[in-house]
């Protein structure tokens, strides 16, 4: 039975002379420094590939498990026409501005002669956005 001696801290002097100086001309500089810094200290290689896993190991945890969040759709609007308690559809907009949402083609019918300024201003603002981010795109300008 032979005793082999306990292993010896690396010796400060010999564990310098094996790191390579930094040169920061070359970008992976400071990554080759500090690998032969770390290996030279007796520690690990940091960049070594990791041990080859069983196919039977369980894969690693990854930063994010969690499943996204399923958001519920929004809730429906109310119906345009004023004194109308129902709830309005987006199926059933005004076909012209598509803001206006109603519960039924009787509600849109009679709203038809309120919600006829309105309508016109929503279209002219819609217009007015569409026609201007077009301008931006045909002058390749940033529309931000």
């Amino acid at each position: 039975m032979s005793s082999q001696p306990p292993p010896q801290p690396p010796n400060p002097v010999s564990a310098r002379a094996e790191v390579p100086e930094y040169d920061p001309k070359d970008p992976m500089g400071i990554v080759k420094y500090c690998r032969a810094l770390t290996i030279a200290q007796g520690g690990p290689d940091p960049l070594a590939d990791p041990p080859p896993t069983p196919a039977s190991a369980p894969p690693p945890p990854s930063a994010n498990t969690r499943k996204p969040a399923i958001l519920p759709p929004p809730p429906p609007p109310p119906c345009a026409r004023v004194g109308c308690d129902n709830l309005g559809s987006l199926n059933k907009r005004c076909s012209k501005c598509l803001v206006a949402c109603y519960c039924c083609v009787e509600c849109q019918r009679e709203d038809w002669p309120a919600h006829r300024k309105q309508c016109k201003v929503n279209r002219k603002f819609e217009l007015n956005k569409q026609t201007e981010e077009d301008a931006r795109e045909g002058d390749g300008q940033d529309p931000s």
